[in-house]
């Protein structure tokens, strides 16, 4: 995604270069539009741009919000719990680790480190997590009424 405000600039700059050039300069409304595309796409980059690196600083300030990793093991131990009624943790932390290391490119190690713990707690953070949201509608609604 870095290259992409870069790479609308480089178009832009093609199209000014094309707009000057020489066969173009008789037809004054290629040469307008041509230049208009160009400051648009400049002002697209600067935008895109911007939007990149905003969302690059709330990432850094507020990295749990898209944890990807901790997402997929809570949706993946609450179909297990729905399927089995259990939370089976150790086969959880096991299927886990071993997918990793069948995943990890030639010649790259890949220690496993999804530990039975570790999936405890981020169920146990996930549950709690649910339990304000409902605490909060419930008093939300009370004081509605």
């Amino acid at each position: 995604m870095d290259g992409f405000p870069n790479e609308l600039r480089s178009v832009a700059g093609a199209l000014e270069v094309l707009a000057e050039h020489a066969h173009f300069g008789s037809f004054q409304t290629i040469d307008f539009r041509a230049k208009m595309l160009s400051s648009l796409l400049r002002s697209c980059a600067d935008r895109c741009e911007d939007v990149i690196l905003s969302f690059r600083s709330w990432m850094k300030r507020n990295p749990r919000y898209f944890d990807q990793q901790s997402i997929f093991k809570t949706k993946l131990l609450r179909y297990i719990k729905s399927a089995t009624g259990r939370w089976h943790y150790q086969l959880t932390a096991d299927f886990i680790n071993g997918a990793l290391v069948l995943a990890a490119s030639d010649g790259e190690e890949y220690e496993p480190d999804v530990t039975p713990a570790a999936l405890r707690q981020l169920v146990t953070r996930d549950i709690s997590k649910e339990e304000r949201r409902k605490r909060y509608r419930r008093m939300a609604r009370a004081m509605s009424i």
